[in-house]
């Protein structure tokens, strides 16, 4: 089952959070992970968390990207956790959803052509099956591996404990492991400090994000 919605532009308010790593001197034209399911608590009518992978045009203000993962997100009144496709481009959001099984899957974001009106478009797999597609304006993206909550209460929603591992990108049609690239480490609340407690596990940068409350 998949369920598209459309939205505009919307701002990032204080109870946004996130942890991650991303390389920005580098750019790929696919990523792709495994990402173990989590079902956390939830706290809050507009308040969602999820566990992602990213390809983002750096080259255009304002920036648009292509985001994939699993999420769980009150907004929808989604009490399970799903899988998603989130586009942006410009100052407009495109969300696709589809439904996932309790277990770790992959996930891959991967160039796929051009449009007529010189959009690139970037598709969505979900295990190796097509699940969605979206579009951004330039070729030259930069990957990003993260998880993030949203809190709209003064309460803390769970982030996992959640895992995204063996953690590829493709360049020059070959895929290679993420390792020695030196990326950098973005951090929100970050260690002890709630809703997060993110370790990088080996040289090939894969993210655990562990139980806070």
């Amino acid at each position: 089952m998949r369920i598209y919605l459309v939205e505009g532009a919307s701002g990032q308010a204080p109870g946004y959070n996130f942890a991650g790593i991303n390389d920005s001197d580098k750019f790929f034209t696919g990523i792709q992970s495994s990402i173990s399911y989590a079902n956390p608590n939830v706290i809050g009518s507009q308040s969602f968390s999820l566990e992602g992978l990213m390809l983002k045009d750096a080259t255009s203000s304002p920036y648009s990207w292509v985001e994939a993962g699993w999420v769980k997100d009150n907004r929808y009144s989604m009490t399970m956790p799903y899988g998603f496709l989130e586009n942006k481009q410009g100052s407009s959001y495109t969300y696709t959803y589809f439904t996932i099984s309790p277990s770790t899957h992959n996930y891959k974001l991967v160039y796929v052509g051009q449009t007529a009106d010189y959009r690139y478009v970037y598709a969505c797999y979900y295990d190796g099956v097509w699940e969605a597609r979206g579009f951004v304006y330039s070729q030259d993206l930069f990957p990003e591996a993260k998880g993030e909550v949203y809190n709209s209460t003064s309460s803390y929603s769970q982030m996992g404990p959640a895992s995204i591992s063996n953690i590829q990108l493709l360049h020059s049609g070959s895929w290679i492991l993420w390792q020695n690239s030196y990326p950098t480490l973005h951090t929100g609340y970050f260690e002890n400090n709630p809703p997060y407690n993110l370790t990088i596990l080996n040289l090939f940068y894969n993210i655990y994000n562990t139980f806070q409350s």
